[in-house]
């Protein structure tokens, strides 16, 4: 790790050092404005502002006259505003934050910059979540969400599902809030977009802890755990650790969280990063506290103490000074332990925190009472006692807002488990239905072709029918023809007959002459 650590920090001086010779010898604007962009974005803390103000530079001395509307200038223009509006967001200028973003999306919109158009509603909204401002910080993210999708930019439709989750969970909305979290969490997957992985996981962690799933949590954070591992992100891996090790300690498995907290502390001496270190150090000692082993928890706290006032953490020094003092009290060194108490309330009273006033409060009422000064043991008890119930009243509000998120979470399970029961019900009858339909269809086209089939045997039987009709009709008409030619031949057979007879034989006339003259 130390190895790639150096190795990644010489590659980025490299890389800032090609930068800076690319803008010295640039000299087209395009190239001047890509570079400076480039520079903002990898150079050091104190640095990237100036990139960003040369940035307003180029582009205020260009957009005038005839290049008003030069595409190039305007994109870079809005590129400036969005830097600035998050430079106002960072330093708590959150008014001038929704200026300058609102400036920028007039410009990004102008160009048609879709991309880029997404990327600045969902700025505005984070500013409005900072404003506490939520109703309007979902309209915002939303308006995100609709540009992003029609532009198929999933990274943007990740950020915006994931911010949306988030404001419905504040507003203890588990069902919704997770419903948006998976949903997010299933595109970055697609992706493989890491940073918006690890943080969907983080949040998806966070509903899981609040509903006392303390497995559940675990294992998301142990995935969120791996993708920092793939991008190498060592204080990311650190704060993880400490999490994990957290709830392991909910769980009782002390071992385990000594584990995570030693991984974290790690990682944080290999990063430099001091506060990380003193957290670490600080949950190791918690864990050996309540192992009763003072000697190891009194040695992590000391440590712990150098690291705060080091970086002048007031919160990190009022915690440990409680801590220390409580080991001298377990081992009834109360002389010790009431400077360390002392102290402690002096910072708890600055900050006012009343749980940090509760602590040192109780811390005081044990060495009072045991060095013998019942006043100041009943004073300091008392006012254990008034921000012990002031905490009270806000844990029973907490208590309350997870069972209500618990209940929401139970109600929306059940609710999808009854939507899939009856969806399932009606994609079973949906099914008969069909196959019934089916059923109905081939009777119909098997009774469809079995009378096809009838009446093409008819038609052929018609057809024979006919021609036997035909035949004999014709054959009538032959033998009537013949009968009628014969009977033709009979009459003038007879015809003949008759006229020879007459021929042969004597008139009537004739006759009667022959009688009349005889007689």
């Amino acid at each position: 790790m130390l190895f790639t650590i150096c190795k990644n920090a010489f590659a980025q001086a490299e890389v800032l050092d090609s930068l800076k010779l690319t803008l010295k010898t640039a000299k087209q604007d395009s190239v001047k404005l890509k570079t400076l962009v480039a520079l903002a974005e990898a150079a050091p803390e104190e640095e990237w502002k100036n990139y960003v103000y040369q940035i307003k530079e180029v582009t205020g001395a260009k957009l005038k006259g005839k290049n008003s509307t030069n595409k190039l200038y305007l994109k870079y223009q809005g590129v400036y505003l969005n830097y600035i509006g998050y430079i106002h967001q960072i330093e708590g200028n959150l008014d001038s934050a929704i200026i300058y973003f609102n400036k920028c999306l007039k410009v990004r919109e102008s160009i048609n910059e879709k991309d880029e158009v997404s990327q600045t509603l969902f700025n505005l909204g984070v500013v409005y979540d900072n404003l506490s401002k939520t109703d309007q910080a979902l309209a915002f993210y939303n308006r995100s969400l609709k540009v992003a999708e029609s532009n198929n930019n999933k990274t943007g439709i990740a950020n915006a599902l994931n911010a949306i989750g988030l404001d419905y969970y504040m507003q203890a909305n588990t069902g919704k809030a997770l419903e948006y979290y998976y949903k997010s969490l299933k595109i970055a997957e697609e992706i493989q977009n890491y940073e918006v992985l690890i943080n969907v996981l983080l949040n998806i962690g966070a509903v899981h802890l609040n509903l006392g799933d303390y497995d559940k949590t675990n294992e998301i954070y142990l995935r969120s755990l791996q993708y920092e591992k793939k991008i190498n992100d060592l204080i990311g891996m650190a704060m993880t650790y400490n999490s994990l090790g957290q709830v392991s300690r909910m769980k009782n498995n002390d071992s385990v969280a000594i584990f995570y907290f030693n991984e974290a502390l790690r990682l944080n001496e290999i990063t430099g990063n001091r506060h990380g270190m003193a957290i670490s150090i600080g949950n190791l000692g918690a864990v050996f506290q309540t192992q009763k082993k003072y000697s190891e928890a009194l040695a992590l706290f000391q440590k712990g103490l150098a690291i705060n006032k080091e970086i002048k953490s007031k919160p990190g020094i009022g915690s440990t000074l409680y801590n220390i003092g409580t080991i001298y009290s377990r081992q009834k060194k109360y002389a010790i332990a009431l400077p360390y108490f002392e102290e402690s309330m002096d910072i708890s009273n600055e900050l006012k925190i009343p749980d940090m006033i509760k602590n040192a409060a109780l811390g005081l009422t044990a060495a009072y009472t045991n060095l013998g000064e019942p006043g100041k043991a009943l004073a300091a008890k008392e006012l254990y006692i008034l921000m012990r119930d002031s905490i009270n009243n806000q844990e029973n509000k907490k208590v309350s807002i997870r069972s209500q998120l618990n209940y929401e979470y139970e109600k929306k399970a059940v609710a999808d488990s009854i939507k899939v029961s009856e969806e399932k019900k009606i994609t079973q009858l949906k099914i008969k239905q069909e196959e019934k339909q089916r059923y109905f269809l081939y009777g119909g086209l098997l009774l469809t072709l079995v009378f096809a089939i009838f009446m093409f045997n008819r038609f052929k039987i018609t057809q024979k029918q006919k021609n036997i009709i035909d035949q004999q009709k014709t054959l009538v008409e032959e033998q009537k023809q013949v009968a009628e030619e014969k009977q033709k031949e009979v009459m003038a057979s007879i015809r003949y007959a008759k006229r020879i007879q007459q021929s042969l034989l004597p008139t009537e006339k004739y006759i009667e002459r022959v009688l009349k003259n005889k007689y």
